[in-house]
C-alpha cells in the first residue's frame, strides 16, 4: 500500500499492464473493443494514481509535514510554532528549541533537510510511535561576539515522534543527533 501512495510510476506500470493487455486480447480478432477497454482502464488508472499519491495524507506524510513546518518556524523565528510541534513534557527539546531559535543571538536564513527517511513506524503502540533520521543544514548570520555568517550541518541519528489526539506528529524528548559541523 505504501508505494501505491506514494509513487506515481506504480500507477503507470499498471496502466501500462491494461493497454498491453486489451492490446493482447484484441489481437488477431476483427473487433477492437478489447483495446479501448484496455486504454479506459489505464485511464481510470492515472487518475486514480494521482488521487492516492497527490490527495491521500499518509503517516509519513504528516511526519514530513511536521519537520516541514518546523523548518519553516525556525527559519521565521517563531518559538512558539516550534514549540507547538514538541511535546509538553519533552523539556530537553524544548530548552534546545529556546536557545537555537533566538533571533538575538543568530538570524537563520535557510534550512535544508535531506536523507530524510522513516526507520520505523508502530501504529500499534499507544499513542502511535515513529522514529525518523535525516540531515539538516543550516546557514545564516550570528550576533554578539560570536557574529558573522555561518554554516552548520547536523545529522539527527533519531527524532521519535508521537501521534497526538489532534492528529499532529510531536517531537518527544527522544532525540539524538551528532554535534554540528562547519561553523
Amino acid at each position: 500500500m505504501h508505494l501505491l501512495t506514494t509513487n506515481l510510476l506504480a500507477w503507470l506500470f499498471i496502466a501500462a499492464a491494461f493497454v498491453a493487455t486489451g492490446y493482447a486480447l484484441t489481437t488477431g480478432t476483427t473487433k477492437k473493443i478489447f483495446m479501448k477497454l484496455g486504454i479506459v482502464a489505464a485511464l481510470a488508472t492515472i487518475v486514480a494514481g494521482v488521487v492516492c499519491v497527490y490527495f491521500v495524507q499518509t503517516d509519513e506524510k504528516r511526519i514530513r509535514r511536521t519537520i516541514e513546518e518546523m523548518r519553516v518556524a525556525i527559519i521565521a523565528g517563531d518559538i512558539n510554532k516550534v514549540l507547538s510541534f514538541v511535546e509538553d513534557d519533552a523539556l530537553k527539546v524544548r530548552v534546545a528549541a529556546n536557545v537555537y531559535v533566538d533571533p538575538g543571538k543568530a538570524q537563520i536564513k535557510n534550512i535544508k533537510v535531506s536523507d530524510f527517511k522513516v526507520n520505523e513506524l508502530n501504529r500499534m503502540s499507544s499513542p502511535p510511535r515513529a522514529r525518523v533520521s535525516f540531515r539538516a543544514s543550516a546557514s545564516g548570520v550570528a550576533t554578539g561576539e560570536w557574529g558573522g555568517p555561518f554554516t552548520t550541518l547536523v545529522d539527527f541519528d533519531l527524532v521519535e515522534l508521537r501521534l497526538e489526539s489532534d492528529g499532529v506528529w510531536r517531537v518527544t524528548d527522544n532525540v539524538n543527533f551528532g554535534f554540528p559541523r562547519g561553523f
